[in-house]
């Protein structure tokens, strides 16, 4: 099934592109966090394979930096993983947006972030929600 997902981008090329993955919109007040090497980020959107953050500043990460901790937190469900990014783009809100791969996420952990994701898209697109909260 194709959907959303965070793609690596050239930020000079005006290219279209397809992502592979649904990218599931995340409110502020969802009981959803992040923590990448001990510090905490904003989620904005999630997704079966990673997680997109805002960063206030663009070089806290580059594309292809390796990220040794990756802890995500899902309804108090804490998911370990190590993580690479592959997308930072300049956000509306004159900020950044990070997207994250998770990569050595064991299986337990796979199955939690991807049955969640399609909860969440089936009520999405059920109507009762815009986004998750």
């Amino acid at each position: 099934m194709s959907g959303i997902e965070w793609i690596e981008q050239n930020e000079t090329e005006d290219t279209p592109y397809l992502r592979h993955f649904f990218r599931l919109p995340v409110d502020e007040s969802a009981k959803i966090k992040v923590s990448i090497d001990g510090r905490e980020y904003q989620v904005v959107n999630l997704a079966s394979s990673g997680v997109g953050i805002r960063l206030l500043q663009r070089d806290v990460f580059t594309v292809d930096d390796f990220l040794s901790q990756v802890e995500l937190e899902i309804e108090g469900k804490c998911l370990s993983s190590r993580g690479r990014v592959v997308h930072v783009s300049l956000d509306d809100d004159e900020g950044w947006l990070c997207g994250v791969e998770l990569v050595e996420l064991d299986k337990e952990g796979q199955v939690v972030l991807r049955d969640y994701v399609d909860h969440c898209r089936e009520a999405l697109f059920a109507g009762r929600n815009s986004k998750i909260q």
